[in-house]
Order: C-alpha cells, then structure tokens, then sequence
C-alpha cells in the first residue's frame, strides 16, 4: 500500500512538476500561488473556513496545471472529470 505523501512533500512535487513539464515560469506561479494561499490561511481561525480555503486553493491549482481527470480529496469530489474526446461515449 502506498504511503500518503505529507502536504510538504506533496508541494515539492507539484513545484518539480510544474518546472519539469511547464518551465520556471510555470514553477514560479505555482510558488506564488502556494504563498497567496498560505496567507490567506494564516489569517483564519474558523475550521471549517480554512478547509473550504484549503480546497479552493487546490481546485485552483488543479485547473491552472491543466489537470482534467477530476479531484476528491478525503472521498469529496470537488472538481468532476471533464470528458475528454476518448471519454465521450
């Protein structure tokens, strides 16, 4: 069974992707993108705020890496697959 990776270790490889298959421009707008995030957190207090904060900043993520296979974290599906031209019936 694999190991959940920490959320550091899932950052740094999200940063090697975006400049493996993006470039530094790609890897710099992901390092901003976790830092205006990061802020934004810091400054909440209520629980279920940071979670919806927290997802929010990854659906944003997801999208600006162009992932498209949907995305659920802890069984909550917050972005559906989209239908790609060999999902489509």
């Amino acid at each position: 069974m694999a190991k959940n990776k920490t959320e550091s270790e899932t950052r740094k490889s999200i940063i090697k992707q975006a400049l493996r298959f993006y470039g530094p421009e790609a890897e710099k707008q992901v390092r901003m993108h976790f830092d205006k995030y990061d802020k934004i957190l810091k400054s909440t207090k209520n629980e279920s705020e940071h979670k919806h904060i927290k997802h929010l900043a990854l659906a944003e993520l997801y999208k600006m890496m162009g992932f498209y296979q949907g995305l659920s974290v802890d069984g909550e599906e917050l972005i559906p697959p989209k239908e790609t031209p060999t999902t489509k019936s």
